[in-house]
């Protein structure tokens, strides 16, 4: 969280910055690597891989050192799913390790070139844990993937696992990620927090948005570009993070 920008006006530099013009990418078909405690979900391109990284015991900030470990072996695009809440879960160097691994060999894996439809759907739920929740529905031919976000600090897991399971009800293997957003939890999540699915109004919510979206959808086809931009944004730092967090451990 240290890379954080400051505020609102950081983060508009950011979405400005972003452009539709760019290298026009072929898809391939998606795939999945396990390891102990991580699995990766990729969705590759001819010239670009979006690697989801999920945890399957807890997941929980993954250093930035994997971002710059995986730009070594081509572009991409590294996600922390942020999906899987356990209470004083820590990432340690073993896990680095093996999420390095992973990445690794999903490098030295190729499918095969597809068409690729998509469906979006995006709605202000203002839970007491979320904010936004919004769905990102790929149709690979005879194959359906899609990116569920959640715009709220961390995921229940077994609420994760529901979503899953109503996604496969349905034909549609779901990706489910947060937003990492503490707009709803607080600044320290060290001190404790609600991850989206810890209360009820959560699940309602992001269940009605499910059967609403997978009611009627549509597939369009679409060209996939991808850019990238350098831009300069004033961040929060390690020292705020560390001072508050002391604050509040003796407040």
């Amino acid at each position: 969280h240290d890379l954080n920008p400051i505020d609102g006006n950081e983060v508009e530099k950011i979405v400005r910055s972003i452009k539709c013009d760019g290298t026009k990418l072929i898809a391939h078909m998606p795939y999945e690597i396990e390891g102990k405690k991580f699995k990766l979900k990729v969705f590759p391109f001819d010239k670009l891989k979006m690697i989801v990284v999920i945890g399957k015991v807890g997941c929980e900030d993954l250093p930035y050192e994997l971002n710059e470990f995986a730009e070594k072996y081509g572009e991409v695009m590294l996600v922390e799913a942020h999906s899987f809440y356990k209470k004083d879960f820590k990432v340690n160097r073993e896990d680095v390790e093996e999420v390095k691994e992973l990445i690794k060999k999903a490098f030295n894996i190729t499918t095969e070139k597809t068409k690729l439809k998509y469906y979006f759907a995006r709605k202000k739920i203002n839970t007491s844990n979320c904010g936004y929740v919004a769905i990102l529905v790929l149709n690979y031919g005879n194959k359906n993937y899609a990116i569920l976000m959640l715009d709220g600090n961390n995921v229940c897991n077994d609420f994760k696992i529901e979503i899953e399971k109503f996604g496969k009800s349905k034909g549609v293997d779901i990706t489910v990620i947060s937003t990492d957003n503490h707009f709803k939890t607080g600044v320290i999540p060290k001190v404790g927090y609600k991850p989206v699915g810890a209360d009820e109004d959560d699940r309602k919510a992001i269940f009605k948005f499910l059967e609403d979206v997978f009611k009627d959808i549509k597939f369009e086809d679409c060209e996939i570009r991808y850019n990238k931009s350098y831009v300069e944004v004033k961040v929060m730092g390690d020292k705020f993070f560390k001072l508050t967090e002391l604050a509040f451990k003796n407040f």
